[in-house]
């Protein structure tokens, strides 16, 4: 399992907490996520995990943060 994070700022560099993310793995990845969605913290940060499978050559794996306003 590995945990990746964006941090979402406003236009002026400020933290924007509450905000719904939507996480999403390209075509062509293996692998799960273990949720599809995730809320930025008080600091702008939201994360996720992905669970990589036991066996077998990764490659190269995208993951897609959505932000909708």
């Amino acid at each position: 399992v590995t945990t990746f994070s964006i941090t979402v700022t406003g236009d002026a560099g400020e933290p924007c907490p509450d905000e719904l993310i939507t996480w999403s793995l390209l075509p062509g990845a293996i692998g799960v996520l273990k949720n599809i969605t995730s809320k930025t913290n008080s600091n702008g940060i939201a994360s996720i995990d992905y669970v990589a499978p036991i066996i077998g050559a990764l490659g190269d794996v995208t993951i897609r943060a959505e932000l909708k306003f």
